[in-house]
């Protein structure tokens, strides 16, 4: 079951709600694999076909280019080394130059988009 969580700048009205981690139809690998670009869906496929034991989980993010909070799709293949692949933000820009954000910290270190303050976190429901 996955997480609703709000992040409030207290300077400004900015708000934002995302939804994190994942839900009851996310152990389906088809239906994993349809939230990434094509390039990477390749990669999903032969892992879960090898069945090799895997994680996936939408994560809190604060996208360099366009400056919005969002979530972004993340794969993780386990075993002795860890393979991770990561979605894109809405704008298209990749995960990696992205900063993410680890609400069960309360506040997060990242600054309001709109005002450059300090944001606070909360969960405030589950999704699934």
């Amino acid at each position: 079951m996955g997480k609703i969580l709000s992040l409030k700048c207290d300077n400004c009205d900015y708000s934002e709600e995302l939804r994190i981690g994942n839900g009851i139809k996310d152990n389906d690998p088809d239906m994993v694999s349809g939230y990434f670009p094509d390039d990477r869906r390749e990669i999903i496929h032969k892992i879960t076909a090898a069945r090799t034991v895997w994680n996936y989980r939408r994560i809190p993010v604060l996208c360099r280019k366009c400056g919005r909070f969002t979530t972004v799709p993340l794969f993780e293949a386990l075993g002795n080394d860890t393979l991770r692949v990561a979605g894109k933000c809405g704008c298209s820009h990749e995960i990696r130059t992205a900063v993410l954000i680890k609400p069960e910290e309360g506040i997060v270190n990242v600054s309001c988009p709109k005002c450059g303050k300090r944001v606070r976190s909360e969960v405030i429901g589950l999704w699934d």
